[in-house]
């Protein structure tokens, strides 16, 4: 499966015309395959200082982003975002080389993603009644799942790479009518299963001061742990049949619930700490908090260092930083032009992916909320 460039480039530079006084730099003697193959191993700082040096540089092309050529690179597995076009045209938004990609995707057309995991994205298609299990990166047969109504889904996760033989797709559902109003319930279907239908592990009554949200669920150590609008978590346990309900605003004792924009829960992919991000209603200000899971209460986090977190509706999750100044920021769907856009706990600033351009004031920040992040997972 290829990704082709998106945005124009300039021309190519294959045919041989090189610009009057070119030939002074040893790189424009480089045949343009060579040029490109180091220009994949480079980050964003030192790929713009590549592009500088000299006409032949600057006029390199995006080459196609496929798994097999792309794989091992040492940035392929960094986390990219899809935003949709319309239908099967999708783009991706390469996080590594601040650049877009386009591809025609059928399994895209008419589907709604759900959940974004170890490089997997499970997506739903209420015209055709399927849900399933898709590879954007490899040419993987997609895996089918069992039907379920999703009227009232509220988030949905799963467990292990499809490519395992103990995965499980595990769903939150809210009733607001019918017998069941007021109600939430528990389900999951798993790998394996002879008849592989979906089990109702639990139904309980929604707590009052509970404000459902349609953020993503992250499962930790076996738990599967929600973030509601305002920022109260609940602890679902399927395997005892139990859940949990943090009724305050979650130890955040400098956050008035009433202020808060936008709540995220964050974990990493193979485990460790989990985070909740936090944006101020005015969205000028972000907090992070770690769940400390023996007392269930939050303690604010001053800098990730090393951790860099990537935040989305149907995808949250952190990862350690392949360069160290990717480390203690938050990158959100968020553009400013055509360059991606992260915040920096350092400075308390978003800040754009090429460094040229900072502001405390979101407000001329375009917000992508209908995308996702994945991370290619080898």
């Amino acid at each position: 499966m290829a990704w082709k460039t998106f945005l124009p480039s300039s021309p190519s530079t294959s045919s041989g015309v090189r610009k009057e006084g070119d030939e002074s730099h040893m790189l424009c003697l480089l045949p343009q395959e060579i040029l490109e193959l180091i220009e994949s191993y480079l980050f964003i700082g030192d790929r713009l200082a590549f592009k500088a040096t000299c006409q032949a540089t600057k006029l390199l092309q995006n080459p196609p982003l496929t798994y097999e050529k792309s794989k091992h690179c040492p940035y392929f597995s960094c986390p990219k975002l899809i935003l949709r076009r319309n239908d099967d045209d999708v783009q991706l938004f390469d996080f590594a080389y601040n650049s877009l990609y386009v591809s025609e995707i059928p399994e895209f057309k008419d589907a709604e993603i759900r959940c974004s995991k170890y490089g997997w994205l499970l997506m739903s298609n209420g015209n055709s009644k399927s849900l399933f299990l898709f590879n954007p990166f490899t040419n993987q047969k997609r895996i089918d799942i069992p039907w379920i109504t999703l009227d009232h889904v509220t988030a949905m996760s799963f467990d292990f790479p499809p490519t395992s033989s103990s995965w499980s797709v595990f769903g939150v559902f809210y009733h607001e009518e019918g017998e069941l109003a007021g109600l939430i319930s528990v389900a999951n279907v798993k790998s394996g299963k002879r008849s592989q239908n979906w089990r109702v592990r639990n139904i309980f009554k929604k707590p009052d001061n509970f404000q459902v949200s349609t953020g993503a669920l992250v499962s930790h150590n076996d738990r599967y742990y929600f973030l509601d609008v305002k920022g109260r978590v609940a602890l679902f346990d399927p395997e005892h049949r139990r859940q949990y309900f943090y009724s305050q605003p979650i130890g955040f004792r400098d956050v008035n619930s009433e202020n808060v924009n936008q709540s995220f829960l964050v974990a990493g992919l193979d485990g460790g700490d989990v985070f909740a991000v936090i944006v101020s209603h005015d969205a000028t200000k972000v907090s992070v908090y770690k769940l400390n899971p023996g007392n269930k209460r939050w303690v604010r986090v001053e800098s990730l260092e090393n951790i860099m977190v990537f935040v989305s509706v149907t995808s949250s999750f952190w990862a350690k930083a392949a360069e160290k100044w990717m480390g203690n920021k938050i990158y959100f769907p968020k553009f400013h032009g055509e360059n991606g856009i992260f915040y920096s706990l350092t400075t308390q600033k978003y800040h754009s992916y090429d460094g040229r351009f900072s502001t405390q004031e979101p407000s001329q920040l375009i917000d992508m909320d209908s995308a996702t992040w994945i991370q290619p997972y080898l």
